[in-house]
């Protein structure tokens, strides 16, 4: 089971996601658009995959 969290980000402001302190990837909030959109930006080693969910669901559907 995966847990929730909630956060409110201000622009330039980041999130870090770790296991035991060690860095997995950082998620940024780089932009707003009139059109409510936002921009956020992944750092995160190479070997670390990032998709958007509906990616996600197409590529491992046994997994949602």
């Amino acid at each position: 089971m995966m847990g929730r969290l909630v956060l409110s980000r201000h622009l330039d402001e980041s999130v870090v996601l770790h296991k035991d302190g060690e860095v997995i990837a950082e998620v940024k909030y780089t932009k707003s658009n009139d059109n409510g959109s936002i921009r956020l930006t992944f750092s995160a080693d190479t070997d670390i995959e990032v998709d958007r969910q509906e990616i996600f669901k197409l590529r491992y559907p046994s997994l949602v």
